[in-house]
């Protein structure tokens, strides 16, 4: 926002879960780290200015919304949240390297949604940061 000297936005980033069951799965725990090498602010996630000190004025903060089944959760820093009813849910056809065959995955994008705020409370430049996504799969049922 130009006139107000604003930034913030969010990103919808396309994700599907494969479990390997062909999403039979009872339940899916999916994970969001923070990976960048400085720690995030409070149990949310950040970027940081690519020549950072440290100071608070090169962290930009965001959250992390998982959308599954139509409805979406707030992800906390390295804390799993559980989706259940995965067997039930809508499922997305696929084409996966190196597996001959189509396969099931559920759809689970996610939102990346930085909150506003004044341009001029922070350093300019290049920010960067990593997230890793991880999966947890409930051992097969015999």
């Amino acid at each position: 926002d130009p006139i107000h000297g604003e930034i913030g936005g969010s990103k919808d980033v396309d994700m599907c879960l494969y479990d390997g069951l062909g999403s039979q799965s009872q339940y899916l725990g999916v994970t969001v780290r923070d990976a960048g090498p400085r720690p995030p602010g409070g149990d949310g996630f950040s970027i940081w200015h690519r020549d950072t000190s440290g100071d608070e004025r090169e962290r930009v903060d965001f959250d992390v919304w998982l959308n599954y089944a139509g409805s979406k959760r707030r992800m906390r820093n390295g804390v799993e949240e559980q989706l259940l009813g995965v067997d039930s849910t809508a499922l997305r056809l696929v084409k996966l390297p190196k597996i001959d065959h189509p396969v099931f995955c559920v759809p689970t994008p996610i939102t990346l949604e930085t909150p506003r705020f004044k341009a001029s409370t922070k350093r300019e430049g290049v920010y960067t940061g990593e997230l890793k996504v991880e999966l947890r799969v409930p051992t097969a049922r015999p």
